[in-house]
């Protein structure tokens, strides 16, 4: 192999593990955007299921 070969080969795997980080972090990003709006859900709903008893004991 060449010196350009070598030196394309290793700018070639410089790229793909960059871009395997870059993947990496936006689905570390998605997993806390779900997370944070699955939280958000479950506190809504716990309200909503509290308000829910609040006013079957009224009716």
């Amino acid at each position: 192999m060449t010196r350009r070969g070598a030196a394309a080969g290793v700018a070639l795997l410089a790229a793909l593990l960059s871009a395997e980080r870059g993947e990496s972090q936006d689905v570390d990003r998605q997993i806390r955007d779900n997370t944070q709006r699955l939280d958000e859900i479950r506190r809504e709903r716990n309200q909503l299921e509290e308000e829910l008893t609040r006013l079957r004991g009224r009716a």
